[in-house]
Parts: C-alpha cells; sequence; structure tokens
C-alpha cells in the first residue's frame, strides 16, 4: 500500500488539483502558480518528478496511465507520463472550467462556462472533434461509467445538466440541485450522481434513471471535492472549513463519520483500492495523505487497556498517565428544537436541556438520557437567552421586553417582570437569588428572584453591554462592551474595573476556580482574562470562523466555542491554547449574516460528556460527545474490563494495588475501591459476571472477586513471575495467562481455583492473549519474536504462528471467530489477519504511536486501538 505515514508532503508549490495514476503508484497534482504538474509517489510520499506546463488546474489521467490531460489557460494540454513533457495543447476556445475523462468512447469532455458549450477531445488523436452547446454554463463535469451521459454542473443557476454523448443532445430539463455545484461525481454503478452544494453546505444525490433528487444530505462548511470506494458504498467530500473529509454511506445517505485532518483539503483523490486518499490544501506547499479506514481522537495520557459497553455506543479506555478512566462515544446527532433555538442551558444534574426558540417564543425540554423532547413552554416574545442557578430549581428566559421563571419540576410559568426593551443578556447569581439583565441603555438592570422584580433603578454603564458572566462566588459580574470587559462588584453595584481586550467580545465564559475569563471575538479570537489581576493573559487562541459563543468544561480543561462563520464547534485545550478538535454542527442554509449564521450557543454537561449546540438557522440542538470524558480513579490504571450487562466497568490500580468499580449508569467511581494487593494489571470477567480475574504482575498471582460482595474468593492463584495476559474461556471452566518473564501460558481450573495442566511453551515474551469464540483456540502476541503464536486449547499446544512486524502488543478476536487483529507498537500499526488462512489482510493499517490495547465491535466493523505514545484512540474501519 505504500508508506503509511499520514504526515504532510511537501510540494515546494501551492498545488490546486490532483488525479490518481491508474494503478495507484502515483498522484498527480497541479499547481497554477508553479506552471507546473508534480508527481508523487505514494509508496515513498516524495515528488519524484515536475513537468512544466502553463497554469494547470483540473486534470484527468488515461486509463493506460500513460497521459494526463490538464486544464491550462491555452486549452487542455497533453502530458506525456514517460517523455515527462507536455506533447501538445488542444485549444478548446477559452480555458476550461472542468474535464472529464470517457474511458469506453476514448473522449475527454472540457467545459466553457463563458462559451455555454462542452468541447470534446478524441484522446487517440487528441484533436477536437465537435463542440456540444448547452442550455447553460457548464462547470464540472463527470461522466457515467459506459460513457453514454455526460452531467455538467450549472453554477450560475445551480443545476446540473443531462447529456447524451452519442447525440450530443441534452436529456430532460436540468435537475435543480443545492447553491454552487462545483464538483460532480458518479458513483461506480452508475445509479446516482453528486454534486456538492458549496455555499448551501450539502450534497445533492440524483436518481440517474429518474433524473430527480433523492436526498439533499448535510455535510458541513463549504463542500468543494468528492471521492468515491471502489464498491460505491462510501462518498468522500472535502470540507474546506472544517478541516476535515466527511463520509457518506450511500445506502443510507447519511454522514457516517468525519476524518480530521489538520488543514482545509479542497481536492480529493483516492488510491484504487480505496483505502488512502490525498487532498489539496490551497495557499499551503504541502498535500495531506489520509487513511479512509482510521479517525483518531485525543486521549488523556498513556492511554492502554480498552472495554466496551454491553450497548456497544461507549468505549472506556484507562489513561494510567492521569490517573483517569476516559468514555468515547458516539461523535453527534441532531435533535429537532423549534424554530430559531438561540439559547441553550442545562440543569445542575445534568438531566434536562432548556432551549430558547427565538422564532417560536418557546422553551423546548430535553431528556439529555434519551434525546427526547420532553415538553415545549410557551414563554415571552422572542425569546433569546437562558439563566440557570446552582440549585437548578428555576430556569430564567429572557425576551424582548420580559423576564420569565420557569420551575422544573412543574414546567410552568411562575413569574414574569418587564425588563428594559434593549435588553442583551441575562446572568444569574450562583445561589440564585439575583438576576442581572444587560441592556444598550447603557445599564445593567438587578432582579431579585423571590419575588422576580427589579430592584430599583438599573445601574447605568459609560459602555453599551452585551455578554454577562458570574464569577464563581457571585461577587463579580464580567459584562462585555464595544472594546473591553466591565467587571461589576454585585454587592456595591458599581463598575471597578474595565479590562481592555482589542477585540470586540461576543460570549463569555467563567473558568470552574474562577481564575479565567474567557472571552469569544468574532473576529478569530478566544482572549484569556487573569480575574486576579485583572490583565488579558498570554496571546489570544486563534479560532477561526467568527466564534460566537464559548463554555467551559467542569473540569476547566476545555474550552468548547461555536464559531458561527462556519457551523463549527471548536474544542479547545485550555492548557496547550491549542485547537484539539473541530466538528460540524448546524448546518443551516446558506442565507443568513455571514458572520453569525447557524449556531447560537453551547452548554456542556455537568461530567463533561456533551456539549448541546443550539443552531438558530437550522431549528436544530446538536449534541456533541466529547468523546475524551475522564473519570477520576486509583493511581496508575491499567486493565478494565466492562460487565455483560454493561451496568458496571472494573478497573485495575496498579499504583494502589486496587480494583474500582464504575457505574455507567453516571459514570462515575462508585463505593470504595477493592483492595487486591501488589500490581494489578489485566482484567477477565467469568461469562456470566460474577467473578472477575485480577493479574498481580509483581507478585506472580491472580486475585478472584466475587463481583456481587466485591470481595476476595479464596486464595490467590499462584502462577509464573509477570503475569501480564489473561483470558476467560468463553464457557467460564478456564483463565489463560501469560507470563512475560517465563515465556509461557498457565490455564487456570475455575472450580479448584489452582493451576491445572503443564504450562505452555509461548515463545520468547507473551503479551496479550485471545480466545476464538467457541475456545478452541489461544492466539499469543510474542512480542519478543515478532509474531503471533496459535495454541491448542485442548491440546494446550502451540500449533503455529503468524509472523508480523513490529512487536505485536494486544490481540482480539472477531465475534465469528474468522478475523484477528493485532497492536504493533513498533510501527504504529493496527494488522488484520484471517484465521482461516493465518495470513495479513491487505498492509498494516496505520493507527498512531505505540498502540497497545485493541478491541473490536461486536459487528466486526470497527476496532478501537489504544495508541500509548500519541496519546490518542483511533477507530479503525475494517
Amino acid at each position: 500500500m505504500g508508506d503509511s505515514s499520514t504526515a504532510p508532503i511537501a510540494l515546494g508549490m501551492t498545488p490546486w488539483a490532483l488525479c490518481m495514476a491508474p494503478d495507484g503508484r502515483h498522484v498527480y497534482v497541479s499547481s497554477p502558480k508553479g506552471g507546473r504538474v508534480l508527481v508523487v509517489d505514494t509508496h515513498t510520499h516524495h515528488v519524484t518528478d515536475s513537468i512544466a506546463c502553463q497554469s494547470p488546474e483540473q486534470m484527468t489521467v488515461t486509463p493506460d496511465g500513460g497521459r494526463i490531460h490538464v486544464a491550462t489557460a491555452s486549452g487542455v494540454s497533453v502530458v506525456d507520463i514517460g517523455t515527462k513533457a507536455v506533447t501538445g495543447t488542444v485549444s478548446v476556445g477559452e480555458r476550461p472550467a472542468d474535464i472529464a475523462i470517457d474511458p469506453i468512447r476514448k473522449r475527454v469532455y472540457a467545459s466553457a462556462g463563458v462559451g455555454r458549450f462542452i468541447s470534446v477531445i478524441d484522446t487517440d488523436s487528441d484533436t477536437e472533434i465537435r463542440r456540444i452547446p448547452t442550455v447553460g454554463h457548464p462547470d464540472a463535469l463527470a461522466v457515467s461509467s459506459d460513457g453514454s451521459r455526460l452531467y455538467a454542473s450549472d453554477s450560475v443557476v445551480s443545476a446540473v445538466m443531462v447529456i447524451a454523448t452519442d447525440s450530443g443532445q441534452l436529456v430532460g430539463t436540468p435537475v435543480p440541485v443545492d447553491s454552487d455545484p462545483i464538483s460532480l461525481l458518479v458513483t461506480p454503478d452508475g445509479r446516482r450522481v453528486v454534486a456538492t452544494g458549496f455555499q448551501s453546505r450539502t450534497v445533492t444525490v440524483i436518481d440517474a434513471l429518474t433524473r430527480t433528487v433523492d436526498a439533499v444530505v448535510p455535510v458541513g462548511p463549504f463542500p468543494a471535492d468528492l471521492g468515491v470506494s471502489p464498491d460505491g458504498q462510501r462518498l468522500y467530500v472535502s470540507l474546506q472549513e472544517a478541516d476535515a473529509i466527511a463520509v457518506l454511506d450511500v445506502g443510507t445517505l447519511k454522514v457516517r463519520r468525519r476524518l480530521p485532518l489538520g488543514a482545509p483539503p479542497f481536492g480529493l483523490a483516492l488510491t484504487p483500492d480505496g483505502l488512502r486518499g490525498y487532498a489539496t490544501v490551497r495557499d499551503m506547499d504541502f498535500l495531506l495523505p489520509f487513511d479512509t479506514r482510521v479517525v483518531s481522537a485525543p486521549m488523556p495520557s498513556r492511554p492502554e487497556a480498552v472495554a466496551a459497553h454491553a450497548d456497544g455506543r461507549r468505549v472506556y479506555v484507562t489513561a494510567s498517565g492521569d490517573d483517569k478512566v476516559a468514555v468515547v462515544g458516539p461523535r453527534e446527532r441532531q435533535i429537532d428544537a423549534g424554530p430559531g433555538p438561540n439559547a441553550v442551558r442545562l440543569t445542575p444534574d445534568g438531566r434536562h436541556v432548556y432551549v430558547a426558540n427565538t422564532g417560536a417564543d418557546t422553551v423546548t425540554v430535553l431528556d439529555t438520557r434519551t434525546d427526547d423532547v420532553l415538553e415545549t413552554i410557551q414563554v415571552g416574545v422572542d425569546a433569546f437567552a437562558l439563566a440557570v442557578p446552582e440549585d437548578g430549581r428555576h430556569v430564567y428566559v429572557l425576551g424582548h421586553g420580559e423576564v420569565s421563571a420557569i420551575d422544573t419540576t412543574t414546567r410552568e410559568i411562575t413569574g414574569t417582570a418587564p425588563v428594559p426593551t434593549d435588553a442583551q443578556d441575562i446572568a444569574v447569581s450562583r445561589d440564585g437569588s439575583r438576576l442581572y439583565v444587560s441592556g444598550h441603555g447603557p445599564s445593567v438592570a438587578v432582579f431579585t428572584t423571590d419575588p422576580l422584580a427589579m430592584t430599583g433603578e438599573p445601574v447605568v454603564l459609560d459602555a453599551f453591554p452585551g455578554a454577562l458572566a458570574v464569577s464563581p462566588d457571585g461577587r463579580e459580574l464580567y459584562i462585555a462592551d464595544s472594546s473591553a470587559v466591565s467587571v461589576f462588584d454585585t454587592l456595591a453595584h458599581a463598575v471597578t474595573a474595565t479590562v481592555d481586550i482589542g477585540h470586540i467580545p461576543a460570549g463569555l465564559a467563567v473558568s470552574p476556580d474562577g481564575g479565567s475569563l474567557y472571552v469569544a471575538c468574532p473576529f478569530e479570537h478566544v482572549v484569556v482574562i487573569d480575574t486576579k489581576t485583572r490583565t488579558v493573559a498570554g496571546e489570544p487562541i486563534p479560532v477561526h470562523g467568527g466564534p460566537r459563543t464559548v463554555a467551559v468544561s467542569p473540569a476547566g480543561d476545555r474550552l468548547y466555542v461555536v464559531a458561527g462563520g462556519t457551523s463549527i464547534l471548536c474544542v479547545i485545550d485550555t492548557g496547550t491554547r491549542t485547537v484539539t478538535e473541530r466538528v460540524c454542527v448546524g448546518r443551516p442554509p446558506a442565507t443568513g449574516s455571514d458572520l453569525l449564521p447557524g449556531p447560537g450557543a453551547v452548554a456542556v454537561t455537568p461530567d463533561g460528556r456533551c456539549a448541546y449546540v443550539a443552531n438558530l438557522e437550522a431549528g436544530t440542538v446538536s449534541v456533541v460527545d466529547t468523546l475524551t470524558t475522564g473519570i477520576p480513579v486509583g493511581s496508575r490504571p491499567v486493565g478494565v474490563a466492562a460487565s455483560p450487562d454493561g451496568r458496571r466497568v472494573y478497573v485495575a490500580e496498579s499504583g494502589a494495588g486496587t480494583v474500582s468499580v464504575i457505574d455507567t449508569s453516571g459514570d462515575r467511581v462508585t463505593g470504595a475501591s477493592v483492595p487486591v494487593g501488589g500490581q494489578p494489571g489485566a482484567l477477565g470477567l467469568s461469562p456470566d459476571g460474577a467473578r472477575l480475574y485480577v493479574t498481580d504482575t509483581v507478585g506472580g498471582r491472580v486475585v478472584v472477586l466475587d463481583t456481587a460482595s466485591l470481595s476476595v474468593v479464596g486464595s490467590p492463584v499462584t502462577v509464573d513471575g509477570t503475569p501480564l495476559g489473561l483470558a476467560v474461556a468463553p464457557d467460564g471452566r478456564r483463565v489463560y495467562v501469560s507470563d512475560a518473564s517465563s515465556a509461557t501460558v498457565s490455564v487456570i481450573d475455575t472450580a479448584t481455583l489452582a493451576v491445572s495442566g503443564p504450562r505452555v511453551a509461548a515463545g520468547v515474551s507473551p503479551l496479550g492473549l485471545a480466545l476464538t469464540p467457541g475456545g478452541g483456540l489461544l492466539y499469543v502476541a510474542d512480542t519478543g519474536a515478532d509474531e503471533v503464536l496459535v495454541v491448542d486449547t485442548g491440546l494446550l499446544t502451540v500449533k503455529g504462528s503468524i509472523p508480523l512486524p513490529g512487536a505485536p502488543h494486544g490481540v482480539a478476536v472477531s465475534h465469528d471467530g474468522r478475523t484477528l487483529v493485532v497492536t504493533l507498537p513498533a510501527v504504529g500499526c493496527l494488522a488484520v489477519v484471517d484465521t482461516a488462512s493465518g495470513e495479513l489482510v491487505g498492509a498494516p493499517i496505520p493507527t498512531g504511536k505505540a498502540p497497545h490495547g485493541v478491541i473490536l465491535a461486536p459487528d466486526g466493523r470497527h476496532a478501537h486501538v489504544t495508541n500509548t505514545g500519541s496519546d490518542t484512540l483511533s477507530i479503525v474501519d475494517l
């Protein structure tokens, strides 16, 4: 498959378009400014040739790989791959917008939008043989697999023309699509035509037979180019403003996942096997390779073991560097909330979300456990801001002209009070006794909550206040104005300080400890204010797309910033002050302000697991799992196991000599840790979940716990010196334990709780263990010999081995027993093995640095891999 690296490939000049050689050995990249077509070797990831060509842009390659046809300022130039030179240029009247090849009829089509025609070039003679007149302005082109139909987008009227290639006649009327279709693609089976809607942030899917729209799929900000898997089941869309590739399931026409790239992709090309892709990045002189099967998520420090919840939606990962267990969940979903959702707040217990719908004068109540709408409450005119005190007994709703109090138990309005007509935002004190409403008076009005009434006249300010935030102790109210943040003393009812931030403030959020105030500024920054010194702390954090509102995680380690100009939720690490993740939300239509379109506000659950984003124009609330919620546990957690019913997760804490139990209903440690002594490592549960087996890596033993009473059963079972791996037989009658120091595997009889029979000699340094579904075979990762041993559990003998590069560590077997996956820390990859043949399935898949633990999803389609060296979790599509 070539170089497995996903590091950017230096080109030396800015790229434009790209196309893939038929054999996948090279990708060709055009550079109009450099006047070159670059040849990149997909095995070495180096530029091997540079071919002079006048202002090259779009390209296509002949089926034999011998020539490239290039759209240039002079027409369509023909590049001979063998001689690395332009052999001629076909004049097509003007610079073509796009070109496409028909390998069946040996034709190249070039669109001329201004001239309203499409040139037809014979690839045998490389001459223009005719021109097809069009009713519109042809732009992007695509050809059906049999060559009988040519599709041309018209970005002026947002439609796709269908042309019969034999007659050159338009077939029916152009098919309307979403705005600005700049790229077209026909699926390999010829049944569907796909057009990107650059401005509408969608792709339109057309039924090629009926020439009608099947679906308009929201994908994210500014979809630019398209690619498709060889089997036609997956569609890849470059999202220029999301720094990611969206992956669509062609069957369901839904976005399955997003592949983060770290830079804005434009042009796309996939290898013929569909396993790797390449993306150009405009205005940057590099090419981005990516693996279509792998998505990585950030983890706490040193992720090691991984276990799956019974519901298949959550994964638990031990992170020994931070003494946490990370919880990984689904990426994103959308909930219809009501017209114009503009504000969102969670109750302190995290069970409910309140959403203010400006377009309907209502507040929607959501259940965070089911994502169901529980109730819609009619409130005052244009509800646009919310506030919730610490006791969670009320939610306060600000509209134009009044503030309302909603009782969260009865969900009824218990009081209203008039507010200044120019009200901007609302905040509540921690104890719930005071409300603050900013207005362009300029003033701040102070209210009591019991009864709900204004106390005296509003406090007049020097500036025009906007967003508000209250300090944790309630002593200070922070007020955003035109270019500064004012500090309002809530006892003295006076401004005591003004912090000039040099930017226009929009949203405010205070860290849990009260030490930092985060200010979202619409012009690309988040400013951090030290609340003790009342000064700007460090340089602003750059956030592309117009940050509008901001929320802080309960631990204070992350910021969630709505970038309204791009419908992106940015996740910022407060320690490094860098954006670690971008998630597409909202997906509003193209109408609205360029500065403040879709997302309106963001709130984070008390446990930090989810962020809720109100999407003003889309009429939805996006629920974004934060992926790596950290549950604090004991010192140096290593092993992890989930109960069969999914109600508990057990964690081996090697630094404390204990086992902790996590209640998955709230993802919190329940009760006291269970002492087991020594240095607990690997864990295994009996099939009925009644017993937990724990290796002690320093004591050379296995401790058995009764999971009902959380007490030790009998005496620990002595095994050989350093037990590292553990596997429980499917029938629960045996436990297998690997020992790296003696290079053996011991077998424990669970009835007698004693080692039974001879120990199995297992190579040089056995580590991870995995059993087939029937328990007849045991796979042993022999990290010292670069192989996986196959042990017959009936005979207790090694019956074969599977050589693998990179010191195999973790192993897992699919539920049908057909697939074995093995982590290879030395090469940063995951190996996939066919168990019937014992052969690798393709080349090892790059994951992250030093992959250790691995589990397979129940359907066998995905593997979760912990990368200890890069502090990430890779989700690998098999």
